[in-house]
């Protein structure tokens, strides 16, 4: 449709959201599936979830801490999947959930249990405040800031995870540092992607309805596709449709 409303130019003479139309219209497919796969996932973490808000029992926390963990090598097939679509190249998705389950399943779960104890902390810590009705701006800037920092460390880490071979600390190091080098693209690309998820956390009755139509991957590639000049400039130094990873053996950042 998009196609046809806006007579859109070959991709290759694309730029902002004209691009980000044709981007879909192309691999829509492919961006649904793998969206509709890591949400199937992640859904015994957010039935956890709501017995969690229902029932305040810590046990619910833990059991979807774990969950989310172990659907780590999704998440990162699904942030696959949007960085070779915004850099243009081959996508296959079987193959794509094959070596994230079968290569990349490790370091895909050190990741996520490091990001998920991250933002735990940050959402138990946002809950003693409300529980102690002590709220004060200095609290809000405190958290929004908190979790800024956290969404973009949670996005340029499954970037460059999905992209390249590095160890999880030599991830976790670029990806705090991408925050600040992007500049303006930094900001474009976490901020909305932010709002989302802050979003599906206060309009809970919505949150699954949001996910199933491709919250997930649209957010993820977003971001992608809005840092995705700094991205290429720092690691990728050619642009191939080889599906390969780019080995990195200095730090690029």
């Amino acid at each position: 449709m998009s196609k046809r409303i806006f007579s859109l130019p070959p991709e290759e003479d694309q730029t902002g959201i004209l691009l980000w139309f044709q981007h879909i219209y192309n691999h829509f497919n492919k961006m649904f599936l793998m969206n509709l796969i890591t949400v199937l996932c992640l859904l015994p973490a957010l039935f956890c979830i709501t017995y969690l808000i229902s029932t305040l029992d810590l046990v619910f926390w833990a059991a979807a801490c774990v969950l989310v963990i172990v659907a780590g090598p999704c998440i990162t097939a699904l942030n696959g999947v949007a960085v070779r679509i915004v850099h243009r190249r081959p996508v296959w998705l079987k193959e794509d959930l094959k070596r994230s389950w079968k290569k990349d399943w490790l370091p895909s779960m050190i990741l996520t249990a490091i990001l998920v104890a991250l933002w735990s902390a940050l959402i138990y810590a946002v809950y003693l405040v409300i529980l102690s009705q002590q709220w004060s701006l200095g609290h809000l800037l405190l958290f929004l800031v908190c979790a800024y920092l956290l969404t973009g460390l949670t996005l340029f880490s499954y970037q460059q995870l999905s992209m390249m071979e590095l160890s999880v600390g030599k991830i976790l190091k670029n990806s705090f540092l991408l925050i600040f080098v992007g500049g303006l693209r930094s900001v474009f690309a976490i901020l909305p992607t932010m709002l989302a998820w802050i979003a599906c956390g206060l309009f809970l009755e919505w949150t699954m309805l949001l996910l199933l139509v491709g919250l997930p991957m649209l957010t993820v590639y977003t971001a992608n596709l809005i840092y995705r000049p700094v991205f290429q400039r720092l690691f990728l130094t050619e642009t191939t449709d080889n599906d390969t990873r780019d080995n990195a053996e200095e730090d690029p950042v």
